[in-house]
């Protein structure tokens, strides 16, 4: 059925077509279209306008394996610990294979924030137009079995690729708008690649929109976090008060030992007492705390360097390793010292007898 703006130009153009001609009407269509694109919202000066395929999440579609049981098992959270909980690349988990979405996918987080969850995780990385999407490493894990790397690979060629289960690679503006339309927050952890974190700044500035759906920015890589919140300053306008997403360098309890890992990694060691200086040197940076490694010792031995950790920061969050402890309980435990988020990847474990 046409709507009633179509019905209307319809009429004015037979109108015009009787007295005018055709000639007339073609002119007419000519200045409606020009007219839709002058109306079309551009990017904010100086900032690229970002190239996306729209997600398109369907109400239709009926929730199967663990998702149709998440909202049940949420239930069994206390509202101020979902508040706190941070969906580990979505609604994912290693262990539980096809009954959960594949990670790091529209799919993944769109469970995640519908089932009551309200933040969930990313990593995102930079292709080779300068887009930023969502993967954990470079080369992408096909469904063919294919090498495709990001860094190596246009947009559009990035999201060709077919992944595990038929999904496919999800730019990061994607993901932001389905968390605008579910209510969600995403943290976004910048993984090690030139300009990500200039380009994440300037993805906020031209589309301010999606910046209250980015709760927090993250990353292991100094440099690239500072990237972050250099850019950010340089574009913001000196009046605005807009709400910014928190900044958080992640941490490791101590040195992996390997080289791929030890040129980015930052080692925060609670046990001694050069930890301050270095938390405060990162606040005199401009980052707003730190995201840190889980160790059974934060809610026992170190609870009060954690309380003192928290009183410098303006927000504190702790990640695991898959197969570390996971649970509600350990989560309220971690809340009651002061920590403010804390990834999951929500085991079935987590929620206790399920």
């Amino acid at each position: 059925m046409l709507c009633l703006r179509c019905l209307c130009f319809v009429w004015v153009a037979q109108c015009v077509q009787t007295y005018l001609g055709v000639e007339a009407v073609a002119l007419l269509l000519a200045a409606s279209l020009l007219r839709a694109a002058v109306m079309r919202p551009k990017a904010a000066a100086g900032c690229e306008e970002v190239a996306t395929t729209p997600a398109v999440i369907s109400p239709e579609v009926q929730p199967a394996g663990d998702e149709a049981l998440l909202p049940a098992w949420l239930s069994t959270v206390p509202a101020d610990l979902r508040e706190s909980l941070v969906a580990h690349r979505g609604f994912h988990c290693p262990e539980s294979g096809e009954a959960r979405p594949l990670e790091g996918t529209v799919a993944a987080y769109a469970a995640a924030w519908r089932a009551g969850l309200r933040t969930a995780e990313c990593d995102v990385r930079l292709t080779l137009d300068g887009q930023v999407v969502l993967a954990h490493d470079d080369m992408l894990h096909t469904a063919s079995g294919a090498p495709v790397s990001v860094a190596s690979s246009t947009l559009a060629e990035v999201q060709a690729v077919r992944l595990q289960r038929g999904e496919r690679v999800a730019s990061l503006v994607e993901v932001l708008e389905v968390a605008c339309t579910l209510e969600g927050k995403l943290v976004v952890e910048l993984k090690p690649s030139a300009g990500v974190g200039r380009a994440v700044a300037r993805l906020f500035r031209s589309r301010p929109d999606l910046k209250a759906a980015c709760e927090i920015v993250m990353a292991f890589g100094l440099e690239d976090l500072c990237e972050y919140v250099d850019e950010r300053a340089a574009l913001a306008p000196a009046s605005s008060e807009a709400r910014e997403p928190k900044t958080q360098l992640l941490t490791v309890a101590r040195s992996s030992g390997e080289e791929e890992y030890m040129a980015v990694e930052h080692v925060l060691d609670l046990a001694g007492g050069a930890w301050v200086s270095t938390v405060e040197g990162l606040r005199a940076r401009g980052v707003d705390g730190v995201y840190m490694e889980w160790t059974p010792e934060l809610t026992s031995e170190h609870a009060a360097q954690v309380q003192h950790l928290r009183a410098l920061c303006k927000v504190v969050g702790v990640w695991q390793n898959f197969g570390q402890i996971d649970h509600r309980d350990e989560a309220r435990q971690l809340m009651s010292v002061g920590i403010d988020y804390i990834n999951t990847d929500l085991p079935r474990g987590f929620f206790g007898e399920v």
